[in-house]
């Protein structure tokens, strides 16, 4: 008799009967020693108390023994055939947040249960088995579950989530499911195991399957651009983007002599160095293959789940495609001489400047994708160009010059402290840009918006 032992992770979710619960065919028990007897008339296995958590801090000794979810099938060759594929979808279960759980969290271990009990353990591995004594058996968890908790909650309330249960049941092998795998894989916290163009490879054959792209038809990466196009819209460099993490994908899996292309295809050697050299690839990657699988997902089922709302990718794939070249034109403008006398006076295509600068550092910019970390005198340098401009402006609203002047003196002394409390005070959340703002308003809320670097570094 075979069965599926997770150590690291135990699984809840709405519904699920002293949490017991059916996932296709499988199902899946709290690790408890009712559970295997109920399961597979059998003792829980003594040896397993050889997986130990973390030793508690300060002490040397092993941790408690790991308990975490036992899962058996009536279908014993499905369960074997398919295991990979039904970890991949728990995961996407209960996958949320931008950085979501270590892929190490959901090992699983092969049982074979027999009659009776004896004191050497076979471990089954792809190389063959490992006998071990079950009293000396002592293995640790992967350092990246370290401080993790173990409970994984699964969302079972959306009917997209219903669809890809329904498919798993009756076609593991779809290329949803396919590519809630290739998802899952993408998330090892290890980069021995899984090093970063492994991740991306990964992620582009996620993308593929969730796009359901033909592998025959040719010129793959433009069918991915093409199809993230339709998603997030027409733009340059999300094509570009695109166009770069397949030519990754393309060197991971075949390797190559020096650039992707040459000659008539240099572009996707170029994609790949801009790709290569974008920061933040991973948390964008990982944002736009869930959003993709999700979208997928509801429309196969024949709707669009709302909870999703606010998941989307939409936001962190602009501010990773965007945000360096926001900061670039935002140091040319206020490093060039004259800078407060012309912001104090734009018009025409120089205030639309100014109002475009705002709406990009206000809904699709984050630091973090800047190519390198801003030099804080760099930070100062706009905040106080910004403000400063923003009192010379012919202007009744005294509220506005009081503030403008606040931050003309934290920039001039670049008292970091006090600017860092003067936002939580006066504008706690971003900019909502709106037509009609003044020009004395406008300069005033880019001091603000850059200003806020030193709310992440200082």
């Amino acid at each position: 008799m075979r069965a599926l032992w997770m150590p690291y992770v135990s699984f809840v979710a709405n519904g699920a009967r002293n949490g017991r619960m059916k996932i296709a065919h499988a199902e899946l028990w709290p690790d408890i020693d009712e559970s295997w007897r109920n399961a597979l008339d059998q003792d829980r296995p003594t040896w397993l108390s050889g997986f130990r958590s973390f030793p508690r801090r300060g002490e040397t000794a092993l941790g408690e023994p790991c308990r975490g979810t036992l899962i058996v099938s009536a279908d014993e060759n499905w369960l074997r055939e398919h295991a990979f594929r039904l970890i991949g979808v728990l995961y996407l279960l209960g996958d949320h947040g931008p950085h979501g759980a270590p892929a190490e969290r959901f090992k699983y271990i092969e049982i074979r249960i027999s009659g009776t009990g004896h004191d050497l353990v076979q471990m089954w591995t792809k190389k063959g088995p490992l006998t071990e004594d079950a009293d000396s058996l002592a293995v640790s968890p992967p350092i990246e579950l370290r401080g993790r908790s173990d409970q994984y909650c699964l969302d079972n309330s959306t009917a997209a989530h219903d669809t890809l249960i329904s498919l798993l049941t009756k076609s593991p092998s779809h290329r949803l499911v396919t590519a809630c795998y290739h998802y899952f894989m993408a998330q090892f916290g290890d980069v021995f195991h899984s090093p970063w163009p492994q991740d991306y490879s990964h992620y582009c054959s996620c993308l593929e399957a969730a796009f359901d792209i033909d592998p025959f038809s040719g010129k793959l990466h433009n069918s991915l651009a093409n199809e993230l196009e339709t998603v997030y819209g027409t733009d340059p460099k999300l094509r570009e983007w695109a166009v770069g993490l397949y030519s990754v994908r393309s060197v991971y899996n075949h390797g190559s002599d020096g650039k992707v292309a040459s000659g008539a295809m240099a572009h996707l050697g170029d994609a790949q160095d801009a790709f290569l050299a974008r920061k933040g690839n991973a948390t964008v990657s990982r944002s736009v293959c869930r959003d993709i699988l999700r979208r997928a997902l509801a429309a196969y089922g024949g709707g669009e789940s709302s909870a999703w709302s606010l998941d989307r990718a939409d936001d962190v794939l602009r501010a990773c495609l965007h945000s360096d070249n926001c900061w670039q034109s935002v140091k040319k403008l206020t490093h060039a001489k004259g800078s407060v006398e012309r912001a104090a006076k734009a018009t025409g295509s120089a205030l639309e400047q100014l109002d475009q600068m705002l709406q990009e550092l206000a809904t699709s910019f984050d630091w973090q994708f800047t190519v390198a970390l801003p030099d804080s005198s760099d930070v100062w340098e706009a905040i106080g160009v910004f403000s400063h401009a923003a009192t010379k402006v012919s202007s009744s609203n005294a509220d506005v010059r009081a503030e403008a002047r606040e931050l003309v003196g934290f920039a001039s002394g670049q008292r970091v402290d006090e600017i860092k409390e003067w936002l939580v005070r006066k504008h706690p959340v971003k900019t909502e840009c709106a037509g009609g703002t003044s020009l004395e308003e406008l300069l005033l809320l880019l001091a603000v918006e850059v200003a806020r670097f030193f709310s992440h570094y200082s």
